[in-house]
């Protein structure tokens, strides 16, 4: 893992977000969230939000899904209900 530099933001998530959001879906959420100038805590709540909404999406391409198709060659659509946990931080350097 690359070092964290100033003006880095950090997600750190349990099981029940990375299941259900894909990367492109973090990271756009991470930079609409930075240009509109979001608190760490609102960014994890929409972030926790969107990870809410699609597990309850029977119908949801999810992370998890693709990774049991890939395991079981099946298809498995739709969110996987868990536990949700999202921690976002903003890199500020010392002399910052």
């Amino acid at each position: 893992m690359p070092a964290a530099r100033d003006g880095d933001v950090v997600v750190v998530g349990t099981d029940g977000l990375f299941d259900n959001v894909h990367d492109w879906q973090l990271e756009r959420a991470v930079r609409m969230g930075t240009n509109l100038g979001f608190s760490p805590k609102n960014m994890a709540d929409i972030i926790a939000g969107i990870a809410y909404g699609i597990s309850k999406d029977k119908w949801a391409c999810t992370p998890f899904g693709m990774g049991y198709m890939k395991v079981h060659g099946l298809a498995r659509r739709g969110g996987k209900k868990d536990d949700i946990t999202v921690i976002v931080a903003h890199i500020v350097s010392k002399g910052s």
